[in-house]
């Protein structure tokens, strides 16, 4: 579990790195995709399926980045379309 963490990081930490260079950065971002991480892995301890808590955490270009580095399919049009509110995968967690 904490190597997947790990992977993760050090994508969410290469992801932001290729951004800070645009002028739209949010100097932030990194610091939300972390707190963001935090959720998809407690997810993930509580039982769901380490692919879809990932999905369900992120989108657009950064999901396809994360899903890459961890050589799992890139995301569908379906799995795009989203809130950009968590919603747990488990329903052992307790925010289900």
């Amino acid at each position: 579990m904490q190597n997947l963490k790990n992977q993760i990081v050090s994508l969410l930490t290469a992801y932001d790195e290729k951004q800070s260079s645009k002028k739209s950065y949010n100097r932030h971002a990194l610091g939300i995709y972390l707190n963001q991480l935090e959720n998809v892995m407690l997810d993930i301890e509580l039982g769901a399926e380490p692919r879809a808590a990932i999905v369900a955490g992120f989108n657009g270009r950064l999901l396809d980045s994360i899903l890459r580095g961890l050589g799992m399919p890139v995301s569908t049009k379906e799995e795009q379309i989203g809130s950009g509110i968590y919603a747990p995968v488990s329903p052992n967690h307790p925010e289900a």
